[in-house]
């Protein structure tokens, strides 16, 4: 009788260490941020642009599988004091819950890498649980957010087409492949300072379509832009390293 009651014991004590579904989230109410472009407004304001990701029951548009899904990307633009502040005004515009758990690549602008929002992103976003370290960095010349509005060629996916251009540039060491992470570790490091791959807009043989392209780098000193390193440049530097 001891024995019974001492498994029925043992079998309650572990049910209070099963987990449950208490961090559960259904899928067609979260809108994943992808991309993100950081920009630098008058007034010395951050614009936040994000390319979202959502996904929707497929039988919905028509598909006769209710349980597959397809994502529906869009741009959203917001404005604010500081990066927490245009994030909190881009939920305003969407209908869903903005997460970060599938980023794929943050692009900066260069006048935002010159200023000192910055630095306070950054200081921002290293506090924040949820921010995916392994988001990778990038920067252009002039606005960050057109990128987010261009449509490849032969690329479905924006995210994806970027984030596959900057591996093949770091394969043939045109550029690099920098996250969070390594940004970090470059900038709390004596004697290194940090490098991001540069995000290029070509136009080729007149064509009104713009080509993407990733070659060299941009140079920051104590996390500030100072200035680009062509491809030449950058794979001697990287030699270095």
């Amino acid at each position: 009788m001891k024995k019974k009651y001492g498994g029925l014991l043992l079998i309650l004590l572990c049910s209070c260490l099963l987990s449950g579904c208490w961090d559960y989230h259904e899928l067609d109410k979260e809108a994943v941020i992808s991309l993100f472009a950081y920009d630098l407004a008058d007034h010395d304001r951050t614009i936040a642009t994000a390319f979202l990701q959502t996904t929707q029951k497929a039988s919905q548009s028509g598909s006769g599988d209710a349980s597959a899904t397809s994502p529906t990307p869009e741009v959203i633009t917001a404005k604010g004091a500081h990066l927490y502040e245009a994030i909190k005004n881009l939920s305003l515009y969407v209908p869903y819950e903005l997460t970060f758990h599938h980023h794929v690549l943050s692009i900066l602008g260069e006048k935002f890498a010159q200023s000192h929002h910055f630095k306070d992103t950054l200081d921002r976003i290293t506090r924040v649980g949820k921010t995916r370290r392994r988001g990778l960095f990038a920067i252009t010349s002039g606005k960050a957010s057109r990128i987010l509005h261009l449509k490849l060629p032969l690329a479905d996916d924006l995210s994806s087409a970027l984030y596959s251009l900057m591996d093949n540039a770091a394969m043939q060491q045109y550029s690099t492949r920098v996250d969070l992470n390594d940004f970090l570790f470059d900038l709390t490091t004596v004697g290194i300072e940090p490098i991001i791959p540069r995000i290029l807009t070509l136009h080729e043989n007149n064509s009104s379509s713009p080509i993407l392209k990733v070659s060299g780098c941009g140079a920051f000193r104590h996390a500030t832009f100072v200035g680009w390193l062509n491809a030449e440049q950058t794979r001697g530097l990287l030699w270095l390293r």
